[in-house]
């Protein structure tokens, strides 16, 4: 899964982190392997549809399943939103329009993708996988010039806690 974090959140780091960003994604990666893995085995354990809430609501009560559910949708809204608001202002670098209507257009664009159906929807995102991939190619394929030891020489200017402050 390659998710907008790595597109918006890389400039945040290095602004908080410096150069030793790259210890931050490390950190970063391997929090992530432990939540995939715990996933993966509550969804072993309990193949049913229904991700966390199932989980919840199986191995604690309903009502904190209910809860969880709720929680998770309320999460995934606004990292949606965060995400549609990142892309707005990315295209508005190009087309000089409001980022606000990107992120309006992209929601809708993305809801009208969801409804069409599972096929569209999962041939949608292997487009964007692949797009995103690309992109991803094409920055490390330009910026590798821009790679010098000099840059890594204060690598922990802000101490190990650049890497794990958190920015609200």
């Amino acid at each position: 899964m390659i998710g907008a974090g790595i597109f918006v959140i890389s400039g945040i780091g290095a602004r908080v982190a410096g150069s030793a960003v790259i210890l931050a994604f490390i950190i970063a990666g391997f929090v992530a392997l432990f939540n995939a893995v715990s996933s993966a085995e509550l969804a072993a354990a309990i193949p049913r549809e229904g991700g966390t809430y199932e989980y919840a609501r199986r191995l604690l009560s309903p009502k904190v399943g209910f809860l969880t559910g709720w929680l998770f949708v309320s999460s995934k809204m606004l990292e949606s939103a965060t995400v549609a608001l990142a892309f707005g202002s990315y295209m508005s670098l190009f087309l000089l329009i409001e980022p606000r209507i990107f992120a309006i257009v992209a929601v809708l664009s993305l809801t009208m993708i969801n409804v069409a159906g599972i096929r569209i929807s999962t041939n949608a995102s292997k487009i964007m996988a692949i797009i995103k991939v690309g992109v991803l190619a094409i920055f490390a394929f330009l910026g590798i010039n821009a790679v010098k030891g000099t840059n890594f020489e204060a690598f922990t200017s802000t101490g190990l806690w650049g890497c794990l402050k958190p920015q609200l």
